[in-house]
């Protein structure tokens, strides 16, 4: 018969492997945009958003 429990704890250890090492890449590619030296940064809204004298109040 399957060992489920076993199989569980597997599952979940490699699955938390899998996770920090999505976390760490991340980190590492936030920290590569913070210190370039591409000039500031603008932020464009998104269209969807509306514009303080587009809403109806």
């Amino acid at each position: 018969m399957a060992d489920y429990k076993e199989m569980y704890y597997s599952l979940f250890v490699e699955t938390a492997k899998a996770i920090e090492l999505l976390q760490e890449a991340q980190l590492k590619t936030e920290r590569m945009y913070a210190t370039a030296e591409d000039g500031p940064m603008i932020l464009v809204p998104h269209p969807s958003v509306p514009k303080k004298d587009d809403t109806c109040d």
